[in-house]
């Protein structure tokens, strides 16, 4: 132990002896340590402290939970509580970076069991009551207290000067009206005033009329039927003959006008014919009129061609009428435009499409298994163009310009949705369609709806590039 010590003030020696400048610079120096063997911490106190030391006692290393520049807080190891230790003198060694250590020692004494808990002792007898204490200040005032009771009405005044008079009141209300007084004699007949003016003969005498021939789906076939026929904003109206389907609005003054024809009982099935003249005293034939399929699910584009459950037909075509269309690059013009490097995978996703709209895409493909002079160097990868998702309701054309050149389709058509590839390797590498295709060829893909298809589930379309 004596010899642990001389060594200890060998060092602290050593460390006092350095120049008054290292010391100045802020060297970090021990004053006191202290053991708490209940926390099982150590506590050192001192000066010009940094924010990651190295601490050792002996050859154990311990972890700081807490530093400032004047007092650091360390844990002893898990399994070397204070309680485990021999009693007796250790070395703190507090080491800093590129600094010399701080050299310290630490006591660390037998940890003695604590005692059982004595019995309470009696109560001692009450002293004798103190002396009294000083008056204190005077307290705040207390709240007001409540108003008391009124008091005795006095004796009536003497009364006053009479006032000036007020203004004139409001007219009262009207009384009510009196009897009717006698009638008085009659006047002296008037003269008769001069004759009006001869009005215009009747439009009857120059009038033309409008007649034609109605042509409707009825059961799914073209047939004749009983349609309303008008003009709007005039009194020209009439029907069909049922049997016949043939209509003639009569007595129509000369002029321009638009004829609508209605099926009759359902309003939804209409069509109409604009600019038709009508002359005096001629006869404008319309001729065979055909309408129904235009706007009628059960007869939309041709007669018979029913629309799904809950579609519309606009136009002759059936549509979902909840659809929200969308359409982002409608001609090849202004395509949406793609580049794939070698290995790439690009998925578009667009729709729904309405069935008269199409999206364009302008894409550059890589030829990677070919290298200079059309030598194959990977048999299996090759560009792929294909459909995904609903194959269904959408269709693709792949083009070699804007111009709408067809593109050679190397791949099958069927429901795996691939409508266009370079082409795979056969026996021996050899590579078919195309023949000797470029390195590097830029393609045009056109996305639509499949006309056979109403697309009543409004389901997007996905195409997918792969390099």
């Amino acid at each position: 132990m004596e010899h642990a010590k001389a060594v200890l003030r060998f060092l602290a020696l050593c460390i006092l002896a350095m120049p008054l400048v290292a010391r100045a610079s802020g060297f970090p120096i021990v004053l006191s340590t202290t053991v708490d063997p209940v926390h099982n911490t150590l506590t050192i106190n001192g000066q010009n402290f940094g924010a990651s030391p190295t601490i050792t006692l002996d050859s154990m290393h311990f972890l700081a939970s807490t530093v400032s520049s004047t007092q650091i807080v360390a844990n002893f190891p898990q399994g070397s509580l204070v309680s485990s230790f021999v009693p007796g003198t250790y070395f703190l060694t507090l080491t800093y970076s590129n600094q010399l250590p701080s050299i310290f020692t630490v006591e660390i004494g037998a940890v003695g069991a604590v005692g059982a808990q004595g019995p309470q002792g009696a109560t001692g007898a009450q002293g004798p009551p103190g002396a009294a204490g000083a008056t204190g200040a005077t307290g705040p005032a207390g709240p007001l207290g409540l108003p008391g009771a009124m008091g005795v009405t006095g004796a009536a005044g003497p009364a006053g000067s009479t006032g000036p008079a007020g203004p004139a009141g409001a007219a009262g209300v009207a009384g009510p009206t009196g009897p009717a007084g006698p009638t008085g004699a009659a006047g002296p007949a008037g003269s008769t005033g001069p004759a009006g003016a001869a009005g215009p003969a009747g439009g009857s005498a120059n009038a033309g009329s409008i007649t034609g021939t109605i042509d409707m789906c009825v059961s799914g076939a073209p047939s004749a039927a009983s349609a309303l026929v008008y003009v709007p904003g005039h009194a020209f109206t009439g029907y069909s003959d049922p049997t016949t389907g043939n209509f003639n609005l009569d007595t129509v003054v000369p002029g321009t006008y638009t004829v609508n024809l209605e099926q009759k009982g359902n309003s939804a099935v209409a069509t109409s014919v604009s600019s038709v003249t009508v002359t005096a005293n001629g006869v404008s034939n319309l001729g065979v009129i055909e309408f129904g399929t235009q706007s009628d699910p059960s007869n939309c584009g041709a007669c018979g061609a029913v629309c799904a459950s809950g579609d519309t037909c606009v136009s002759g075509v059936c549509q979902v009428p909840s659809c929200s269309y969308v359409n982002v690059s409608a001609s090849a013009s202004t395509p949406i435009t793609l580049g794939l490097t070698i290995g790439e995978t690009q998925t578009i996703t667009g729709g729904p499409l309405s069935p008269s709209a199409g999206d364009w895409y302008r894409v550059t493909m890589q030829a990677p298994y070919y290298a200079v002079g059309g030598t194959v160097s990977n048999a299996t990868a090759y560009p792929v163009i294909q459909l995904t998702g609903d194959t269904v309701d959408y269709i693709f054309d792949v083009y070699k310009d804007a111009a709408g050149t067809l593109a050679t389709n190397c791949g099958p058509t069927s429901s795996t949705g691939i409508r266009y590839f370079y082409g795979t390797a056969v026996s021996g590498g050899t590579i078919v369609c195309p023949l000797n295709p470029p390195s590097i060829e830029t393609l045009y893909v056109r996305v639509y709806a499949n006309p056979t298809s109403t697309n009543s589930s409004c389901l997007p379309y996905t195409l997918k590039f792969t390099d």
